[in-house]
């Protein structure tokens, strides 16, 4: 670049985050969210910590304005980044769409009935058009990534050589009108060929194609439907949003991951009578936990669970913490998971396994997130050692292992004409921390059960 503008694709910060999804003008669900990941009203953290937003800050909630008044100042005091969503975009190039009327002093009109919502002055158009304009399109650390709705390297080298996202999208809108005439393309296509070409839109709203029957969504009908990228990316973790994915669906491939849980449709569940206990939330993504946290306070695990042929099905785990007391005999695991289903099940099937596992891997529903309790206990088996922290959620993993284990039993039948053989009903959840085997995980003591309550405690470290 020539100038000292600062690039759309701009440097992550670095340190623990905190990466919320699609807003979307829910001011309520946002000030708790951050409440429950310890945050002040200031976005000031005792840990340090630090929020990433991956845009989509305004349209169909009851407050943009608020939102965006916010996520600026938290901004410009230093403790928040913010990328561009393709909502955000459309403001941006005075595209009107059927949820962003509030932004030109009009109500959002569903089905005849207005949508409650605090509608901008000229003021606050000004100072959102400003704002929005100094947005980057992505942010990128050495380990982690962050973009609205699509991470396409190409697309991304483009974005990095601009400073100017409105300027970027219309250079490209021309070179692609420029490009029909010598095309064939109907007027699908022709879209098509906008949505996949031009950088901005790819980055902002993903690739789509062409369907086979048209269908109603956001207010129109539509004849493209999205492209599942996320299934295919293989490179620096990428946490990305809007695409509403309903919760307990899969949402990445082990190196993606969607944050947008769909609190954008807020608006419908308040039209029904609903004021709390909301389906539809707001959550954000801890890094480099990999924990995620809703508006509720609810957590979830953002890991899909391994098939590892010598230790079962697990569920690995992050954690910061490592300073538990130990005995001089105890080796710190280098790395934590939760046994789902231990190993045992699958001495029988191994070779089925893998194109079970393979089939099925990338189709699991989201796992929970472990309840630790901070006590550290102790296991013996003989000469073995084991040292280990409870799991408070139990009931949560067990209804999770019967699920895990309903779908197993679903293509184990389907590839080889048998079942799934049922793993134990009675496993007690646990996350060992160290043994006496040298710290491989995979010799911790794996069958271990609480202790009645009547009987004493288990022995503590």
């Amino acid at each position: 670049m020539t100038n000292q503008m600062p690039s759309l694709i701009q440097p992550l910060f670095d340190g623990p985050l905190d990466i919320i999804g699609d807003v979307h003008g829910e001011i309520d669900a946002l000030r708790s969210l951050m409440r429950q990941l310890g945050y002040d009203d200031d976005g000031a953290h005792s840990g340090g910590r630090r929020l990433i937003f991956v845009g989509d800050l305004t349209d169909r909630g009851p407050d943009s304005t608020a939102v965006v008044k916010l996520v600026q100042r938290l901004i410009e005091s230093g403790r928040a980044q913010c990328v561009l969503g393709n909502h955000d975009l459309n403001i941006l190039l005075d595209h009107r769409k059927h949820d962003n009327n509030w932004f030109f002093d009009e109500e959002f009109l569903e089905a005849g009935e207005v949508v409650p919502q605090v509608l901008a002055d000229q003021s606050i158009r000004r100072q959102v058009l400003e704002f929005f304009g100094t947005l980057p399109i992505a942010l990128e650390r050495s380990d982690l990534r962050v973009v609205h709705a699509c991470w396409n390297d190409d697309m991304i080298d483009i974005a990095r050589e601009s400073s100017d996202v409105v300027a970027l999208y219309n250079q490209h809108h021309e070179l692609i009108e420029g490009s029909f005439p010598d095309l064939e393309l109907d007027d699908i296509d022709k879209g098509l060929e906008h949505q996949n070409k031009n950088a901005v839109k790819l980055l902002s709203s993903g690739p789509e194609e062409r369907t086979d029957k048209p269908f109603r969504a956001s207010g129109k009908t539509r004849n493209e439907r999205r492209v599942e990228w996320w299934n295919d990316y293989d490179g620096k973790f990428c946490v990305f949003g809007h695409y509403s994915i309903p919760s307990g669906k899969p949402r990445g491939n082990g190196s993606t991951f969607c944050v947008d849980y769909g609190v954008g449709k807020r608006w419908t569940e308040r039209r029904q009578g609903k004021s709390h206990d909301f389906k539809l939330k707001l959550a954000a993504l801890r890094w480099p936990e990999r924990v995620v946290v809703f508006d509720d306070g609810r957590k979830l695990s953002a890991e899909c669970p391994s098939w590892v042929p010598g230790g079962g099905i697990v569920l690995e785990v992050h954690m910061a913490r490592r300073d538990w007391q130990l005995p001089s005999d105890a080796t710190p695991l280098p790395s934590f998971h939760v046994t789902l289903i231990g190993r045992k099940v699958f001495l029988e099937n191994m070779d089925a396994m893998v194109g079970v596992w393979d089939s099925v891997r990338k189709t699991l529903p989201q796992p929970p997130y472990p309840d630790l309790d901070t006590t550290v206990n102790l296991e013996t088996d003989k000469n073995r050692k084991t040292w280990f922290l409870d799991i408070i959620n139990q009931d949560a993993f067990r209804d999770y292992t019967r699920q895990l284990t309903g779908i197993l039993n679903d293509e184990f039948r389907r590839c080889i004409g048998i079942g799934f053989p049922n793993p134990k009903t009675d496993r007690y959840f646990h996350m060992s921390i160290a043994n006496n085997q040298g710290g491989d995980p995979f010799k911790s003591i794996g069958s271990i059960r609480p202790l009645d309550p009547r009987m004493g405690k288990r022995a503590e470290a």
